[in-house]
């Protein structure tokens, strides 16, 4: 519901950053939270460099279909549906590589 209230821009790039990070503390997995943790500020870094994708003319068909997945893998956690939810999340993550595959990477430094 936060990601969904959320304004365009890096507003919405750190709101679905935070999704990320909630789905794996209620994972209960901890090596993945400390993983994920270990990497925050990389994370956070390649957010703020991909905060201008949720800035241009395209950004409602971005953000549609990161909330119609977010949708689908909260729910599956809901539901305590991990099978589901791991799918859903690899589509996820999948649809984003190929995405961010087309950007101009070569200008993103995540050091």
């Amino acid at each position: 519901a936060a990601l969904e209230a959320t304004p365009d821009g890096p507003a919405f790039g750190r709101c679905n950053l935070a999704w990320h990070y909630g789905v794996a503390a209620a994972s209960h997995n901890e090596l993945l939270v400390a993983f994920l943790y270990s990497i925050s500020t990389a994370i956070a870094h390649e957010s703020d460099e991909h905060a201008q994708a949720f800035e241009t003319s395209a950004f409602g068909d971005i953000r549609g279909a990161v909330l119609q997945a977010h949708r689908g893998i909260t729910d599956a956690v809901v539901r305590g549906q991990p099978d589901a939810a791991r799918r859903r999340m690899e589509r996820h993550l999948n649809a984003y590589a190929a995405t961010a595959k087309d950007a101009v990477s070569a200008d993103i430094d995540i050091t």
